[in-house]
């Protein structure tokens, strides 16, 4: 019996896993929840100082 071993795609998948995180996270909806609070709280900040200068 012989055994072989494909190093390129194991190495590729080791590569893949190195990039990927961010995206992971980028992908969770937790994050996706928080972005969009962050940015509304941004929007509501702006709006409000645009609002108290006119």
């Amino acid at each position: 019996m012989n055994k072989t071993f494909n190093i390129k795609t194991r190495d590729r998948s080791i590569s893949k896993k190195k990039g990927v995180e961010f995206s992971q996270i980028t992908n969770h909806w937790l994050f996706k929840l928080s972005a969009i609070g962050v940015s509304f709280v941004f929007l509501y900040s702006v709006f409000n100082s645009v609002v108290i200068t006119i």
